[in-house]
């Protein structure tokens, strides 16, 4: 007998053009929002977390097939252009939320990288890694780097920018690679405040989008790879973002979104600590109501087509 089942999907913003703060095709483009929305709509029925929580809880019961669409990294365009969209199918989303731009006023180091990729010619970025790194870093890090990259000349342009991103945010310690972003991202781009103030999320944007009836999740404070933290900074980290949201929206349940999908033990136990109801994860897997609620599955909105085909087979299949 087929077991009631809910699809989530995640989507990611990134920062293409400096006019446009969400280059993502999913943001820009409603009509493919709303045609990955229309073609699940076809075999499943959309729900909010509210419902996903009570159904996960046994307090609900939800249809046999049901999706939850989230987003991660949210910024500022999600309240004028995602929502609304969504709003037009009487649909509620999840958005997670990274707090350290609503207390500083600043993007964090992973959102400035981001940005330079979306914005700065992957070659010249390279190049300029490569001098700061010469002369600003130990020997070791470096040459690891240009082992592993540097040799390889027949990667696309995509590629190169997905390795550049990998090694930068997963493999360089995190003081190294905060003094080189902000330096880069000063050279390249001016201020990381001018860039918040036109894409980062307001504390009175958050209060909208969960008015709206939307619910507001965590993504961390500073975006970092959360098991590569001491469990001291895990515990600060994730403590911190629970207080900012707490702070600015009222306390309530709220789910976490592990930042690049990082987890371990020690993460799930802090975010149970702190009070999270649910911690989504970036391993595709459909939920059901007996799946851990600190391993959660997501499958990725990539491509509109992929995915509807991909998961509609599924479905169909059962």
């Amino acid at each position: 007998m087929h077991q009631t089942r809910c699809l989530v999907v995640r989507f990611a913003c990134t920062l293409r053009d400096p006019d446009d703060c969400c280059g993502n095709c999913y943001t820009r483009d409603s009509t493919a929002i709303l045609s990955l929305v229309d073609t699940l709509s076809q075999d499943m029925e959309p729900i909010d977390w509210t419902t996903f929580h009570a159904w996960k809880t046994g307090r609900k019961a939800i249809p046999r097939d049901s999706f939850l669409l989230t987003f991660d990294d949210v910024l500022r365009k999600h309240t004028e252009t995602v929502a609304p969209i969504l709003e037009t199918r009487g649909i509620k989303a999840l958005f997670f939320v990274t707090t350290a731009p609503l207390v500083t006023g600043r993007l964090t180091s992973t959102h400035q990288f981001q940005t330079l990729l979306d914005l700065v010619e992957t070659r010249q970025l390279e190049m300029a890694i490569g001098h700061w790194m010469d002369l600003n870093c130990p020997l070791d890090i470096w040459t690891e780097y240009e082992r592993t990259y540097r040799d390889k000349d027949n990667h696309s342009h995509t590629e190169n920018a997905d390795y550049i991103r990998q090694w930068v945010l997963q493999m360089v310690p995190m003081e190294v690679r905060r003094r080189m972003i902000d330096d880069l991202f000063g050279v390249f781009l001016g201020s990381s405040r001018d860039h918040a103030q036109r894409t980062c999320l307001t504390m009175e944007d958050l209060a909208d989008l969960q008015s709206r009836g939307h619910t507001v999740g965590s993504h961390g404070h500073l975006h970092e790879s959360l098991s590569r933290m001491a469990p001291d900074q895990q515990r600060h980290d994730i403590t911190r973002a629970s207080r900012v949201l707490n702070e600015t929206l009222g306390e309530a349940l709220r789910p976490f979104s592990y930042p690049y999908g990082d987890f371990d033990e020690s993460v799930t136990r802090i975010c149970r600590d702190v009070g999270f109801a649910q911690g989504f994860t970036r391993r595709e897997a459909w939920i059901r109501r007996g799946t851990d609620d600190f391993t959660l599955g997501r499958f990725e909105a990539t491509s509109t087509e992929r995915l509807a085909e991909k998961l509609l087979g599924c479905v169909s299949a059962v």
